[in-house]
């Protein structure tokens, strides 16, 4: 990467929340009124129920990483237990997922999720090459790993943003160099990519934002949008009204540990 795609923290974290919208209940659309916890962090179940009743499923499966336990704040787990969905999890916790008697019966498997070996852990786990619901949520390399899945399609993408820095550039870590543990050192919020820089991944993919729930968004197939009979996400609407600060992770704005440089990944 060359030094112009270069950002320093100083420039990304941000200052004053005030500034931004930190409404969790935004945006209100078609969507909001779905919201609805069973296994989620936040209202992700209900959602995604909500737009497998308008896109009907090709196949009942999913991959969700990390999966932890398979359970706990899961965005699959419900479509497992209640919907009759099965699918694979992956998860980077060794001694968790080797602390569950049911791995096998819930396809949990351990593996360290890159972008360097997404596609082939796909092809070792037998993923159907067009299946529905794609679950990113590793607190790390989550844009470098979608943006190099090749060969598969799923209909549905559910990611988390980092909610703690500035959305006008779209920006992410420099791979593998994401930092936000404590026992590092660091009380920084250097993790992931921000909504700007996944909407401008998800087009280049054929995909389009469908909505977000605070820091979840959702984006869906080009070909499928237009059953949902709303207007495309601009981007200007995308960095105005779409993106939801987490007072948490923008507070949590001292660099103590490098790296110091975020990348414009635009």
């Amino acid at each position: 990467m060359s030094r112009e795609n270069l950002v320093n923290y100083q420039n990304v974290i941000i200052t004053d929340v005030s500034k931004y919208n930190t409404n969790t209940n935004s945006p209100n659309d078609i969507f909001s009124k779905h919201k609805k916890r069973v296994f989620c962090q936040l209202g992700e179940d209900g959602i995604i129920d909500y737009i497998f009743s308008i896109v009907p499923p090709v196949c009942k499966y999913y991959v969700e990483f990390g999966g932890w336990d398979g359970i706990h704040l899961s965005n699959t787990a419900n479509l497992r237990i209640n919907k009759n969905w099965n699918g694979l999890l992956l998860e980077g916790n060794k001694e968790k997922v080797e602390s569950m008697p049911n791995r096998k019966e819930i396809n949990l498997h351990h593996e360290f999720v890159s972008s360097k070996n997404i596609n082939a852990l796909f092809e070792k786990y037998n993923v159907p090459k067009n299946f529905d619901l794609l679950s990113i949520d590793i607190d790390s390399n989550d844009y470098y790993v979608w943006q190099n899945l090749k060969d598969y399609r799923p209909t549905i993408v559910v990611v988390e943003t980092n909610p703690g820095i500035k959305n006008e550039l779209p920006l992410s870590t420099i791979e593998d160099k994401s930092n936000i543990h404590e026992t590092t050192g660091s009380t920084g919020n250097y993790f992931g990519a921000n909504l700007h820089a996944f909407y401008n991944l998800a087009t280049k993919k054929g995909y389009k934002l469908l909505t977000i729930d605070r820091w979840n968004a959702f984006f869906i197939v080009d070909e499928k949008f237009d059953q949902f009979g709303i207007a495309p996400i601009s981007k200007e609407n995308m960095i105005s009204k779409y993106c939801v600060v987490s007072e948490y992770w923008a507070k949590r704005n001292m660099y103590k540990v490098p790296p110091y440089n975020w990348v414009i990944v635009d």
